[in-house]
């Protein structure tokens, strides 16, 4: 996978929403990831989802 560069504000925001999960005191929660194509939206949600399997989450 392609190194994940720059991206430190857009995955501060998505850890925000990994901490209001059901679960931890908030309710669900809806990502609208958008923009032009080719600028790393599918890599930036793999490590969402990353992040989000390591607390366990599925």
């Amino acid at each position: 996978m392609t190194p994940l560069v720059s991206r430190a504000a857009e995955l501060s925001r998505l850890e925000a929403v990994l901490d209001r999960v059901p679960g931890s005191g908030g309710g669900p929660s809806l990502v609208d990831l958008t923009g032009a194509a080719g600028i790393g939206k599918s890599r930036i949600m793999a490590e969402f989802c990353r992040r989000a399997e390591d607390r366990g989450m599925n």
